[in-house]
């Protein structure tokens, strides 16, 4: 499956179809739900960010950055 932006073919991504700049490293995407990976085309984000379904429901897979504590913003 494609997608054109500006006109150009690119392979969507978990997180992105084309991607020219720099994503956080604490940004992740359903690799068993999409089956893609972190960026179609362009500048790669790393495999490790694809988080499996078990995964996505552990807040231990967020990192420090993501707060799932009764006072953070984030909930699962």
């Amino acid at each position: 499956m494609t997608f054109i932006p500006g006109g150009k073919l690119h392979t969507p991504g978990g997180i992105a179809g084309l991607n020219s700049g720099t994503i956080s490293g604490d940004v992740f995407w359903a690799k068993d739900t999409s089956g893609a990976v972190g960026v179609g085309s362009g500048k790669a984000m790393q495999a490790k960010n694809g988080l499996s379904n078990a995964q996505l429901v552990d807040p231990a897979s967020y990192g420090l950055t993501w707060d799932f504590s009764s006072k953070g913003v984030w909930q699962l």
